[in-house]
């Protein structure tokens, strides 16, 4: 019984989350569809290698 619950929970947290992106990077597409592909690249900043954790380097 308690596995339900935890996975139901994980399960949500989950598709939130999913849910969340999504909808990022459907206004992100309808902005570059409206404006140009280059806008995106002109007004987001690039993280720094170290947000994304170990094995991620710049190459």
């Amino acid at each position: 019984m308690a596995g339900a619950a935890i996975g139901g929970g994980f399960n949500a947290y989950h598709t939130s989350k999913v849910c969340d992106a999504a909808c990022f990077l459907y206004r992100e597409r309808f902005f570059a569809r409206k404006y140009g592909a280059d806008i995106i690249e002109e007004t987001v900043e690039e993280a720094p290698a170290e947000d994304f954790g170990e094995g991620y380097e710049n190459s």
